[in-house]
């Protein structure tokens, strides 16, 4: 759980790799998210589009992260070269993002953390 992950404090950096092939499970991980990251911290979340699900509805995680209260901005996009000669180019071309929690004009967290 987040409380057992988190009890020596938040996260100032969480990595999330390859998470979001699967839509169902997009609220979750933003759960989790927001329940380990600090109010100053970043996560940066790195995914291909694996061609399993629509790309819309990858996508669709930031989507879910802005309604929690993160700001997500592409941080940047590369395609590198494919592992294997039948793997789509499309599979190798990777985005990055970096989530941070929205803040206001004082520059306060506009939805802090819970907990």
């Amino acid at each position: 759980s987040c409380d057992a992950l988190c009890a020596e404090g938040r996260f100032d950096l969480v990595i999330c790799c390859d998470c979001l092939y699967i839509p169902s499970l997009h609220r979750p991980l933003v759960q989790t998210l927001a329940g380990c990251l600090a109010e100053a911290g970043v996560a940066f979340v790195c995914f291909s589009l694996h061609g399993n699900a629509p790309d819309e509805e990858v996508l669709g995680f930031f989507d879910a992260a802005r309604e929690r209260g993160f700001d997500a901005d592409l941080f940047g996009e590369r395609q590198l070269p494919p592992r294997c000669v039948n793997v789509a180019p499309k599979r190798s071309y990777v985005y990055a993002y970096t989530l941070r929690w929205r803040r206001g004009d004082g520059g306060a967290v506009v939805d802090p953390p819970l907990g």
